[in-house]
């Protein structure tokens, strides 16, 4: 599947040179969805790619610069199949990104639309991941539930 989307080195260039100033929402997005895809692994790779292809077309209104940056994503996907490393740091980064701007969740959740089982495990993971960012100290949250309960009593009409 990935190889109709091989790219020498200077098409490569070419195509990044077109897409290299498109802004902070479709750098994200570049970077997102080919960590995405080849998250979804060898047997989800046709409907992760198809789901790309449409997310891009949906965000970038020139046909052709959204081909543009299809075939960047899809050249990026290809080098993670085939550099582990690169893709596990890359996912590492993905996960944090998304922590920190849980508005790209949406962009994942719509990579794995029909991919039930993906939905599920990348949602436990960035729920696990923004719980352990969020998390309040202990003295903190014994002052925090202190103060509220001081609040609603202080508050409270009935009494």
């Amino acid at each position: 599947m990935l190889e109709q989307y091989k790219l020498g080195m200077i098409q490569y260039l070419f195509v990044k040179w077109q897409t290299r100033s498109l802004g902070a929402k479709v750098d994200k997005m570049m970077f997102l969805l080919p960590v995405c895809i080849c998250m979804a692994g060898e047997k989800n790779i046709d409907k992760s790619t198809q789901n790309a292809k449409k997310i891009i077309n949906r965000h970038i209104k020139p046909r052709r610069l959204a081909l543009q940056v299809f075939y960047r994503v899809m050249y990026k996907a290809r080098r993670y199949f085939q550099d582990n490393e690169l893709f596990e740091q890359n996912r590492q980064k993905l996960y944090d990104l998304i922590t920190q701007h849980i508005q790209l969740f949406s962009l994942v959740l719509d990579v794995y639309e029909d991919i039930p089982i993906e939905i599920e495990r990348m949602s436990r993971i960035v729920r696990e991941n923004y719980d352990e960012a969020f998390k309040l100290p202990e003295e903190t949250a014994r002052l925090l539930m202190y103060q509220e309960r001081r609040l609603f009593t202080d508050q409270n009409p009935l009494e």
